[in-house]
């Protein structure tokens, strides 16, 4: 009777044992699973607010609306935005095209990191690119870049994000405001039919792929090292570029 006792309480022990452990499990790969999914679900709500935001950045360059305006709201992140990044140089002919008295333009651009995974979302130079969870960079809308065959006429739209730098992070929702500011447009004849643009990014792959939609001919070369791509177009007859300027604060 003695042994039968022992032998039922052990039996009890290793049950409950199996139990607590199987519980156990269950709430760390469960929660870790939850928290995936939110921090997916977070980054999905961002992705929707950039969208809004790439179409509202897009009517104030190229209509001219005066004031645009608009709510974003963000999680586990870090919304940034800075007038002093993505390099813009531009050659003509094996000359540099002058901005300003440099051989060079900041575009700006403003992006979203979540602080879970290595997810990034960027507004840059007219486009919305994205890194999701580490993996290749994307182009999820298209900047206003087009190559006319007909006239051999490459037709560059550069949006530059002018404002106050800004760093936020957590979660918080944000106001957005959006100011038109001006247009200027400049065209360049290309004798030698050479053009070469080189311009700072965090996505180097996606504005390849992108240059080589416009034209397969074009050769690019993204450096993942340096966050930069150079496109390289041979048979450039004219070169049209439109800067438009707008103000983005939060």
């Amino acid at each position: 009777m003695q042994d039968q006792a022992v032998s039922e309480t052990l039996g009890s022990i290793l049950m409950f044992g199996i139990m607590f452990t199987g519980i156990a499990i269950v709430l760390l790969v469960g929660g870790g699973m939850l928290d995936a999914a939110k921090s997916q679900n977070n980054f999905k709500g961002i992705e929707y607010g950039f969208t809004i935001l790439y179409s509202n950045i897009e009517q104030s360059a190229l209509d001219g609306t005066p004031v645009k305006t608009m709510t974003i709201h963000m999680e586990d992140g870090s919304l940034m935005a800075s007038n002093a990044s993505n390099k813009l140089t531009i050659s003509v002919n094996g000359a540099p095209i002058l901005f300003y008295g440099q051989s060079y333009l900041n575009t700006g651009n403003i992006t979203f990191r979540s602080s879970r995974d290595m997810s990034m979302i960027s507004l840059e130079n007219g486009g919305l690119w994205e890194t999701y969870g580490g993996e290749t960079d994307t182009c999820l809308l298209k900047p206003r870049i087009f190559y006319d065959e007909d006239t051999s006429t490459l037709f560059m739209n550069v949006i530059v994000l002018d404002g106050n730098p800004i760093s936020i992070g957590g979660s918080a929702t944000l106001n957005i405001q959006i100011r038109f500011n001006d247009t200027i447009v400049s065209q360049h004849d290309v004798v030698s039919g050479n053009v070469v643009i080189t311009f700072d990014t965090a996505y180097p792959g996606a504005w390849g792929r992108f240059f080589k939609e416009v034209n397969p001919q074009f050769d690019v070369s993204p450096d993942y090292y340096n966050n930069r791509v150079t496109i390289t177009m041979q048979g450039i007859k004219k070169l049209i570029i439109s800067e438009h300027r707008l103000n983005v604060s939060v």
